[in-house]
């Protein structure tokens, strides 16, 4: 079976998308965890931390 390249390219793309969409919703779900940990007050550093940026 020959292919055309049209729908090879559209193959492709939807494949991108489909990855695209993946990653948006990992990012949404980790946003979302991040907002109520903040909301929740989790996320608030003691003054003690050790933390490797404080000099």
């Amino acid at each position: 079976m020959i292919l055309s390249d049209g729908f090879i390219q559209a193959y492709e793309k939807v494949q991108y998308y489909d990855i695209a969409t993946e990653k948006r919703a990992e990012f949404d779900r980790a946003m979302a965890d991040y907002i109520k940990k903040k909301e929740s007050g989790e996320d608030q550093e003691t003054e003690d931390s050790d933390s490797e940026f404080d000099e």
